[in-house]
């Protein structure tokens, strides 16, 4: 009985493999951890107007069968010294690729809504920045959850952080960010969960923190 259950647990947490070769086949790269169980993130380069380093993807939950959408742009100006920010967008309940493609992103969608066009005033400048859609369910992130408070998003967060930083340690030693407006300023209990005391926290090897976080920026809710 025993062994029958560990069976059941080890396999409600771990990738189908059909699965992931579907995405193989779709482009995407795989990443994991072993100090990190349950999640994988599915990684590919995007085109877009932008020539810095970029990619999109999603980090998927696997014993709840929830998939979360990021897309990361490096800086134009030094990416291995400029902050890691996480950009969260408000509601709750609205894309962070609203910030992406309408606020601060490298390419801002043109007028007549078909393609896109460089943004000189993108906080790429001077940050590298990850735009996250959360909790499940928002934006293009899909799942079977229905999280009811933030402190619950928080986990997911922290495991994608933890599986990204562990692929891209060139950006794991520098100064990190949370920021977002409207209530995506109000994230602060994510920040938390970034500690190997929390208890959530605790079910994941703190192995790739971002150690250096200077804290949680906030935006007003009108952005221009």
């Amino acid at each position: 009985m025993a062994c029958l259950l560990t069976a059941v647990t080890e396999s409600a947490i771990s990738p189908n493999l059909s699965l992931l070769q579907r995405y193989k086949a779709q482009g995407y790269r795989i990443l994991s951890s072993k100090n990190v169980q349950g999640y994988t993130v599915r990684i590919k380069r995007p085109d877009s107007c932008e020539d810095t380093i970029q990619y999109s993807g999603y980090i998927d939950k696997y014993d709840t069968d929830d998939h979360f959408f990021f897309y990361f742009t490096a800086s134009r100006s030094n990416p291995q010294k400029d902050p890691l920010v996480l950009w969260l967008n408000g509601g709750p309940g609205c894309s962070s690729m609203m910030g992406l493609w309408m606020e601060l992103g490298p390419c801002l969608v043109n007028e007549d809504g078909n393609g896109t066009k460089r943004n000189p005033y993108s906080w790429n400048n001077a940050a590298n920045i990850l735009f996250l859609d959360q909790p499940v369910n928002v934006g293009y992130s899909y799942g079977k959850s229905k999280v009811k408070n933030t402190q619950e998003s928080a986990i997911d967060v922290y495991a994608f952080l933890q599986l990204f930083l562990d692929e891209y340690k060139e950006y794991a030693s520098n100064p990190f960010h949370i920021a977002g407006e409207s209530y995506g300023k109000g994230n602060n209990s994510i920040r938390p969960s970034f500690s190997s005391s929390d208890p959530q926290a605790a079910t994941i090897s703190p192995h790739f923190l971002p150690r250096s976080s200077k804290g949680i920026e906030g935006r007003p809710r009108k952005v221009w």
